[in-house]
């Protein structure tokens, strides 16, 4: 079975993710992509990259609520 996992330094992650919470900006559907050790997330026209390890190539795509559920603070 192969092993899906990708580990991203957490400040670089929130770091990366924060254009997407600004105030105005226009996001749809959210694209991650991940390859040769960098993920790419993608919503409207935000890109963002950001430095990963893992095991999984390849990409996929999820509704914006996800993306903003990975935003809210705990």
């Amino acid at each position: 079975m192969q092993e899906n996992r990708l580990t991203i330094d957490p400040a670089e992650f929130k770091a990366a993710l924060k254009p997407f919470v600004r105030k105005g900006v226009k996001l749809g559907r959210v694209m991650v992509a991940f390859d040769g050790g960098f993920l790419s997330i993608e919503s409207g026209d935000v890109p963002r990259v950001m430095r990963t390890l893992g095991t999984r190539q390849g990409w996929g795509m999820f509704k914006l609520g996800v993306l903003r559920a990975l935003l809210t603070p705990r």
